[in-house]
């Protein structure tokens, strides 16, 4: 909570200071070339299908109709991600590319493990982390080469050894690319494999407004947050040091908890008991009957300790001032 509390503060201090220009995320170089390419008809599905093209170990974007100085200038992140279907794996390469932040172009493109070619692109990507681009113009090119980050780097390597892994379990014959991505494509978001809140050039803006700010802090405060902070990191890190790809993992699927939620509401808002019938059948369909004994006993034991704090005499905070905060 006190780190969402020191982030919408430094939200609060780039509104309110101004904020300085805009870095692209990861290493990103440019040059611009004054010829064509030629586009097969399997480019063109592509394009049509995913955003994009591959080719050549370079990913190739249309950008028809668009000042090539903004394909030299966007932003582009990228992310490899994973979708497991009935069908087998799906390892897809996510982009968001934004000449103007608040208004990014989606593209991606999906790599079949069982082609040689695919597989020896995603594992030099996973060693050196390098991606081409090739912005096709009206009659320019702009040729881009990006990196990902260590962390993402990191990730992506995860990624690819999960997918092989869930590949080698299947049995050959079960593996069906084409129906595998016409799952993704049906159920999928690409946004949701790139979606955050901080941006790397916002974190270090944060960071300069607090160190303006904390100057005129009393020293005893500073020590006062630094027990704080120091509480948590010790009860924290062993548990993180041990778990760590599990509390990623919960980190990462947590949001989409809440959204499904929010769905949800805003779908059966008018309709309580259809709700209930989904989420009924839903419950019956997926648990046999142990696991659904089961779960009766888990919501038994939270709905009895939930009672006690509506029947007891325990006091809730209430006087709140505007940020959430107990005056």
């Amino acid at each position: 909570m006190f780190l969402i509390i020191l982030i919408k503060n430094g939200f609060r201090f780039i509104l309110r200071c101004g904020s300085s220009c805009i870095k692209p995320e990861g290493v990103s170089l440019a040059r611009t070339e004054r010829k064509t390419v030629r586009i097969t008809n399997s480019d063109k599905l592509n394009l049509e299908r995913f955003g994009c093209t591959f080719r050549d170990e370079t990913f190739c974007i249309d950008w028809k109709g668009k000042h090539p100085p903004q394909a030299a200038n966007a932003q582009i992140y990228a992310s490899l991600g994973r979708v497991k279907t009935t069908s087998g794996p799906i390892v897809l390469l996510a982009f968001e590319i934004a000449a103007m932040r608040p208004l990014p172009n989606y593209c991606y493109f999906p790599f079949d493990l069982k082609k040689e070619v695919h597989r020896r692109y995603l594992s030099r990507l996973t060693g050196d982390g390098e991606i081409k681009f090739r912005f096709l113009a009206d009659k320019v090119i702009c040729a881009r080469s990006h990196r990902f980050t260590p962390y993402l780097l990191l990730r992506a390597a995860e990624v690819l050894a999960e997918a092989i892994h869930q590949l080698e379990s299947m049995e050959a014959q079960t593996y069906d690319f084409e129906s595998a991505l016409r799952l993704v494509e049906r159920h999928v978001r690409i946004p949701d494999f790139l979606n955050r809140r901080l941006l790397e050039d916002t974190v270090t803006e944060i960071s300069e407004k607090i160190a303006a700010a904390v100057e005129s802090v009393p020293s005893e405060n500073r020590e006062l947050a630094n027990v704080v902070i120091n509480q948590v990191a010790d009860a924290f890190k062993p548990y993180y040091q041990s778990n760590r790809n599990a509390v990623l993992e919960f980190i990462r699927d947590a949001p989409k908890g809440v959204t499904y939620i929010s769905d949800l509401h805003r779908i059966f808002a008018d309709d309580p008991a259809g709700l209930t019938k989904f989420l009924r059948d839903g419950l019956a369909a997926s648990f046999p009957r142990k696991e659904l004994e089961a779960l009766r006993d888990v919501v038994t034991v939270v709905l009895s300790v939930a009672s006690l704090f509506r029947e007891g005499d325990v006091v809730l905070p209430t006087n709140l001032d505007s940020q959430g905060l107990v005056s």
